[in-house]
């Protein structure tokens, strides 16, 4: 939100539809594949037990391959889009004299201050609260100037509440039930829960879509007998390992190391949460299905405007900015299905 309207308007003498597209594939869906930070579903994760930097840790090298793959195809019809332009479009911007500038930039504090709130867990709301006052903060304190020089307006944000709010109303149900019956579809593997989590993502929002394919693969893999067991080493101070055999032993060590790496202090205070535990199971075990729901659901938002809801505000913003973007369906027939679906397989085919 912060990029695009100075992307639009440094491009401006020779945007084209597939400008805005590639900047939703990268940088409002691909780019933010690392961090809790860089998109809505690795921040639910985060909120759910996911460490900060697991993510990273275990995905940089697929977002390398497939950022690269997606710019290489952007770099070469950018080019090709460059050389076609006449002489005078190529040199309107030399011509104008222009200069850059930089307003409002007290509002980076607002950005830090949002940040920081990520990390804030305790007490409740405290961080959403913070992420307010920040929005606040910034929309008063900047002057009217600034805002009028960047076509400022809420048209976007309202467009995209009325939309998702009839996309969760009606999606919920449907993913419920999903949650539920994963294992009775057949969904077990890592490649099979990185094209499911992909393909709802897809064309729902894909925040709760991740949450849901995340329950599902813990309900496939994390059974009752290895919570409790996990239960019994915290509450003996781990005294309980010395003698730890059976089915699921292995499992149960691999989930207590796994809490003692990353939540250190509940399990010296003996209060981890059931949800910990379970997530943590997941992590230590079975780590490469969380890494293709991760994969999965940030990738493939950006296959549709409906995907993500930063999709949808960019191209509001880039149609009020005059510039003309695909339709629904074009989106998905010009550039999703031969530009990322064959990424996205080149991933599963080589690290899932």
């Amino acid at each position: 939100m912060i990029l695009i309207r100075p992307y639009l308007r440094v491009n401006r003498y020779r945007v084209r539809p597939f400008h805005v597209v590639f900047f939703i594939f990268v940088i409002s869906n691909m780019g933010g594949a690392l961090t809790p930070i860089g998109d809505p579903p690795l921040f639910l994760g985060y909120l759910k037990g996911v460490p900060f930097f697991w993510v990273l840790e275990r995905s940089w090298f697929p977002w390398v391959i497939a950022m690269g793959l997606v710019l290489a195809v952007f770099f070469v019809m950018d080019t090709l889009s460059y050389r076609g332009l006449t002489a005078a479009e190529r040199h309107g911007a030399e011509g104008a004299h222009e200069e850059s500038a930089a307003s409002g930039v007290h509002n980076v504090f607002f950005l830090l201050l949002i940040l920081v709130a990520v990390f804030i867990t305790d007490p409740p709301f405290v961080r959403e609260v913070l992420m307010v006052l920040a929005a606040v903060g910034s929309y008063v304190t900047t002057k009217h100037e600034i805002h009028r020089k960047n076509d400022f307006n809420f048209i976007p944000i309202k467009e995209v509440a009325i939309l998702f709010a009839g996309i969760f109303a009606t999606m919920i149900p449907a993913l419920d039930w999903l949650e539920l019956n994963a294992a009775s579809l057949g969904i077990v593997s890592a490649g099979q829960f990185y094209f499911a989590s992909g393909s709802l993502s897809a064309f729902l929002d894909n925040a709760p879509t991740y949450l849901n394919f995340l329950s599902a693969a813990i309900g496939l893999h994390v059974g009752p007998e290895l919570v409790a067991g996990v239960q019994q080493i915290i509450a003996t101070k781990g005294a309980a390992l010395a003698g730890l055999t059976g089915e699921h032993a292995a499992a149960i060590r691999a989930t207590y190391e796994s809490l003692v790496r990353y939540h250190y202090d509940l399990v010296a205070a003996g209060n981890v949460p059931v949800d910990q535990i379970m997530v943590n199971a997941l992590l230590a075990n079975h780590p490469l299905h969380i890494q293709a729901i991760s994969l999965g659901a940030v990738f493939f938002g950006a296959c549709s405007y409906i995907g993500n809801g930063p999709n949808f505000m960019v191209k509001s913003i880039a149609e009020q900015s005059g510039v003309r973007c695909p339709s629904f369906f074009g989106y998905i027939a010009l550039y999703t299905v031969p530009v990322l679906l064959p990424v996205f397989v080149v991933i599963w085919w080589l690290f899932l």
